[in-house]
């Protein structure tokens, strides 16, 4: 690649630029009075092929933040609730999200968030389980409104662990609504014989 670099007037050159041939980038940074800077192009990097490398907190505004802060509130409760409370009291094993989904979605999330700055929680937890599973779910969807963000900022393993969260709660949702679906019409059917 040629770049073209303006030359004082005095140079013997009649064009007044001359090429400089090595991929070079001019940078007019430097104070005044000080020749530019010239800083080289990593060539590797200009595929445009592989997902950017995070090194900053991703753009996501002060509400997705705490929508970040309260899906990991809720996977840390989920994650207590699971592990703890006696099984009877939980919905059916299928019907729960796995602890390595939990944790994975907890570290990714975490990357998230600045290290400078506590952030409080969208909404505080609700105390059914059903209710914390219904709220969990629908802050999940919302920040996937956010995953092109996310992705450009190169939180891959972000989007793809909430997307993947998304499926299983999504899924986890219908068989639900089935079995309720299910278990009205057999009450109709007692009802009307």
């Amino acid at each position: 690649m040629l770049v073209w670099v303006d030359v004082p007037a005095d140079h013997t050159d009649p064009g007044g630029t001359i090429e400089v041939d090595p991929p070079m980038e001019i940078c007019p940074d430097g104070p005044p009075g000080y020749p530019q800077q010239r800083k080289s192009r990593d060539p590797s990097r200009s595929t445009g092929l592989e997902a950017p490398t995070p090194q900053a907190a991703p753009i996501l505004s002060t509400d997705e933040f705490r929508s970040v802060v309260f899906i990991i509130r809720c996977a840390r409760a989920i994650a207590f609730l699971q592990r703890f409370v006696p099984g009877r009291y939980l919905p059916a094993p299928e019907d729960r999200v796995p602890p390595s989904l939990l944790k994975r979605l907890i570290r990714e999330l975490k990357k998230l968030i600045p290290k400078w700055k506590w952030i409080s929680p969208a909404r505080t937890l609700p105390r059914s389980p059903a209710k914390l599973g219904e709220e969990f779910f629908y802050a999940i969807a919302a920040l996937r409104m956010s995953r092109l963000e996310l992705w450009r900022a190169g939180y891959t393993d972000s989007v793809a662990v909430l997307d993947e969260a998304y499926s299983l709660l999504y899924s986890i949702g219908n068989r639900a609504r089935a079995r309720g679906d299910r278990s009205r019409s057999q009450q109709l059917d007692t009802q009307t014989q």
